[in-house]
C-alpha cells in the first residue's frame, strides 16, 4: 500500500505546480514574435518594446524591452502578468520600434482575453509609422479627417498615409502654415478650426473632433 501513498503524493505535487486558473488569480505568461521591417534594413541600432496594458489601455501592467539583433525581426517576446482573483481577463497588447529614441514602426494595439495562463499570440506586425507632432489634433474636414501636430516651429499636417511638414508663414493672421516647395498645399489656423489645402484642393472647414 506504500506505492500509493507514494503515487498519491505525487499526484498532489504535480497538482500544486499546476498554473491557477485565471478566475481565481494567477501567474499569466504571454508570448508571440513581432514581425516588421526586413533584417539588417535598420542601419542603425534599433530598441523594441512589447508592452501589456489594461483593457482601456491606460496603464502599463508588464512589458519587455530589448535592442535588435543581427537577423531580427522576427523579435521573439515573452511578458508575465500576475492577474488578480476574479478580475475580468481583458488585456491590450502592442509594440514599438525605435530609432535613436522616437518611434518608426508600431503596431496596432492587439485586444486579448485571457481565459489560460499560457497563451501564445503568434505575429505582432509592426508597420511604418510617422509621429503626428506634439499637441496633435485630429480636425473633421466635411467628413475628411486630418491630423495637424507641432515640430518645432512647424506644423506636420497628417491625411492618411501622407505626411507634409509646413513651415509657418511669417506676419501671417491668422496663423498660416505652408509647404515650402508647394504653397498651394496650407493649413490656416483661428480660434474656431482650420483651413486646410492639399495640392491646392481647398477642403471643407476644419473643426475640432469631440
Amino acid at each position: 500500500m506504500a506505492w500509493r501513498a507514494a503515487v498519491a503524493a505525487a499526484l498532489a505535487l504535480a497538482g500544486c505546480a499546476q498554473p491557477l486558473p485565471l478566475s481565481q488569480g494567477g501567474l499569466l505568461r504571454i508570448e508571440g514574435r513581432l514581425e516588421g521591417p526586413a533584417p539588417g534594413s535598420l542601419g542603425v541600432p534599433a530598441q523594441w518594446v512589447v508592452e501589456l496594458r489594461d483593457a482601456e489601455g491606460e496603464r502599463v501592467l508588464a512589458e519587455q524591452r530589448g535592442t535588435v539583433a543581427a537577423g531580427q525581426p522576427p523579435i521573439p517576446f515573452v511578458l508575465t502578468h500576475e492577474a488578480a482573483a476574479a478580475a475580468a481577463q481583458r488585456y491590450t497588447l502592442r509594440a514599438a520600434l525605435q530609432l535613436q529614441g522616437q518611434v518608426r514602426w508600431l503596431s496596432e494595439p492587439r485586444a486579448i482575453e485571457a481565459p489560460a495562463a499560457r497563451l501564445d499570440i503568434g505575429s505582432l506586425q509592426l508597420l511604418p509609422y510617422t509621429h503626428p507632432g506634439g499637441f496633435a489634433n485630429t480636425l473633421d474636414c466635411g467628413g475628411q479627417r486630418v491630423t495637424v501636430g507641432y515640430l518645432g516651429e512647424q506644423l506636420r499636417l497628417s491625411v492618411g498615409t501622407q505626411v507634409y511638414d509646413l513651415a509657418a508663414v511669417r506676419g501671417s493672421t491668422p496663423p498660416r502654415f505652408e509647404r515650402a516647395e508647394d504653397p498651394s498645399t496650407f493649413v490656416q489656423l483661428d480660434e474656431r478650426g482650420a483651413m486646410v489645402s492639399l495640392r491646392g484642393r481647398l477642403l471643407a472647414r476644419c473643426i475640432g473632433q469631440r
